[in-house]
């Protein structure tokens, strides 16, 4: 665990970091051209992806610092906690339940709302993007706001504690208006795109590569991430909605 006041600390961001397109993009924007300091948190939970994460995260960690001397420093060791323990707090439960009866919204929210209420985090960084699903939720309830670091949204205060959005509350949205292909566009300009590339998305990998089968895959590819595939990924994209219709198929043929 950090040092108490490293989750209270004003001048250090506490960044959600994955080791993905969106969360990366976001910590090379802060260490890079603000010059911030990053606490990175991590949670461990059971995805197979799990250890290409963390592998991933200090192959990134190791070439901003190659590539950027002057960034040394600045990203403080990963914090990792565990979701399993992860205080459980009905109400927090409740309201993303009531969220996810009116349209999907990822179970990630829950316990990260959870994890914040927990140590007392009111700030954590969460790179939520404008094709984020959660997008549709947020946009018109979140404020923009200026800090030391640039800006950022977060849920309107006139939102109350009473209203199922208030899950939210815990979290900066500094990427709400951002598509992965500007941050692409962004990263060249800036040069850090070698080190995006480095990133990781894919929760069921295979053989060390994306499987182009489960939703972070899906979801890349619709956001105009195909460039970051192998061949044997796309493959498997493209014909998923054929295989599909053949396993439903032979399903019904069981059936009779």
């Amino acid at each position: 665990m950090p040092e108490n006041n490293q989750f209270q600390d004003p001048n250090i961001v506490r960044l959600l970091w994955t080791s993905g397109w969106d969360s990366t993009f976001r910590l090379l924007q802060l260490v890079v051209e603000k010059g911030a300091t990053v606490l990175p948190i991590y949670i461990i939970s059971d995805r197979a992806s799990s250890p290409i994460e963390i592998e991933t995260m200090n192959k990134i960690k190791k070439l901003t610092y190659e590539l950027f001397p002057e960034t040394v420093g600045r990203i403080l060791p990963t914090v990792f906690y565990a979701q399993y323990d992860i205080k459980k707090y009905p109400e927090v439960t409740a309201k993303h339940r009531i969220l996810t009866s009116q349209s999907y919204l990822g179970s990630q929210y829950e316990w990260l709302s959870r994890y914040a209420k927990q140590h007392g985090i009111t700030d954590l960084e969460l790179s939520i993007h404008t094709d984020d699903r959660a997008y549709e939720f947020m946009k018109s309830f979140v404020v923009k706001n200026e800090d030391q670091h640039g800006s950022y949204y977060a849920l309107d205060p006139a939102v109350g504690d009473d209203n199922p959005l208030s899950l939210f509350r815990p979290f900066r949205l500094p990427m709400l208006e951002w598509t992965k292909v500007e941050m692409k566009e962004h990263a060249l300009k800036i040069g850090t795109f070698e080190i995006m590339n480095l990133t990781w998305f894919c929760h069921a990998p295979r053989n060390g590569k994306p499987c182009g089968l489960c939703n972070p895959c899906k979801y890349s590819m619709q956001e105009g991430m195909a460039f970051r595939f192998p061949k044997e990924s796309l493959l498997r994209y493209r014909l998923a909605p054929a295989y599909s219709k053949v396993v439903k198929l032979l399903r019904i043929i069981k059936v009779k």
